[in-house]
């Protein structure tokens, strides 16, 4: 695999605290699923994706991420931790790449998730849409177990009969160009902020579909990741 200018930047400071005793010890992206911890699985498949050059953001029990990747010699890629003094959300933390300036778009994604896709893709589609913000979108589907109204002023209108909801969601995985990263500032920022701002700025913001993919950030979300 051709090594790509991009590097990746993954958002690993957070509690987890949905997840209750699980992470009173053990950062949420080092939770362990097949074996291996998520943190780990992304890294590895950003690395067999091209992706050499690897920033982790991170805040809560960083020590012990630290100490499982050190400089990421031994996943064949170089990482460097963006260390927040304080927690700066989602989106802050892309303010700490100051020092390190990049020149191509750079892939920016949560760290608790368990996912498959096609990282070149993703970053070709950025380029040639000539996207200032490309956000990676899974299709949600949920069916109410309830039969439902519509009504207009007290009067049925309709009756339908537990209807299937579908959305577009966002899956927590990003290819942002250095003019949007340049536009954060290092306070608490959510990532959302940073893609909102942009669209008032008429910045041109993109999709790209993912399909396999889960947010382990509830026990239930972990318990289906791990098969269970």
């Amino acid at each position: 695999m051709e090594t790509l200018p991009n590097a990746a930047v993954i958002l690993a400071g957070g509690k987890g605290t949905r997840l209750g005793a699980l992470t009173k010890t053990t950062p949420k992206p080092m939770i362990s699923v097949a074996g291996r911890p998520i943190l780990e699985r992304i890294i590895i498949h950003l690395v067999g994706s091209g992706i050499r050059t690897i920033y982790l953001s991170v805040n809560y029990l960083s020590n012990r991420i630290e100490q499982h990747f050190g400089n990421g010699d031994k996943l064949g890629c170089s990482i460097t931790y963006l260390k927040e003094d304080q927690p700066l959300g989602t989106g802050g933390p892309l303010a700490l790449l100051n020092s390190h300036p990049v020149d191509n778009a750079t892939l920016v994604m949560n760290g608790d998730l368990v996912v498959d896709f096609d990282v070149q893709a993703m970053l070709s589609q950025h380029h040639r849409d000539a996207n200032a913000i490309t956000i990676g979108v899974k299709n949600y589907t949920h069916q109410v177990p309830f039969g439902c109204l519509q009504t207009s002023d007290g009067v049925v209108t309709k009756l339908v009969e537990k209807p299937i909801l579908q959305r577009t969601i966002n899956a927590g995985i990003y290819a942002m160009s250095p003019e949007i990263i340049a536009t954060v500032r290092p306070e608490f920022t959510p990532i959302t902020s940073v893609i909102e701002n942009a669209l008032v700025e008429k910045r041109q913001v993109g999709t790209f579909q993912i399909d396999d993919w889960i947010d382990v950030g509830q026990p239930q979300q972990l318990a289906e990741a791990r098969g269970e």
